[in-house]
C-alpha cells in the first residue's frame, strides 16, 4: 500500500498595470497531472506526482506527494481570459485585470504645449 504526503505549493505573486502572475513551485509532477481551477474569487491548484514502476519495495524514501493551493483572487480579475504554462516544475498563471481595472497612466502636459 503506498501512502501520499500533502503538501502547500510553494508560489509568488506579481503585480503589473495590466495583470497579476503567479508563479507556483510544483516539483515532481506532469503537466497532464496539474489541476487548475477557479470558483468565483479563489485560485485553487492540485496535482500528484506519479508513482514509480510497481515492484517489490526494499526501501522508501519517496512517496507520491499531493500538491494543493487556494488562493484568493485580487478584486477585478477577468477570469475567462486566465491562461497557464508548466515548464521545468514551475507554473505560470497570468491573472489578466478586467478592462475597466487595469491601471493606465494618464500623461500630464502643461500650458506650454498647448
Amino acid at each position: 500500500m503506498t501512502t501520499t504526503s500533502d503538501r502547500r505549493a510553494r508560489l509568488d505573486l506579481f503585480e503589473s498595470d495590466d495583470a497579476f502572475l503567479v508563479i507556483a513551485e510544483v516539483p515532481g509532477v506532469r503537466a497532464e497531472d496539474l489541476e487548475l481551477s477557479v470558483e468565483k474569487d479563489t485560485l485553487s491548484l492540485s496535482a500528484t506526482t506519479t508513482e514509480p514502476e510497481p515492484g517489490r519495495v526494499v526501501e522508501r524514501q519517496f512517496a507520491p506527494v499531493t500538491w494543493r493551493r487556494s488562493l484568493k483572487l485580487p478584486d477585478g480579475i477577468d477570469a475567462e481570459r486566465i491562461t497557464a504554462r508548466f515548464e521545468d516544475g514551475l507554473l505560470r498563471v497570468d491573472l489578466p485585470r478586467s478592462a475597466a481595472q487595469r491601471r493606465r497612466r494618464i500623461p500630464i502636459g502643461t500650458t506650454a504645449e498647448a
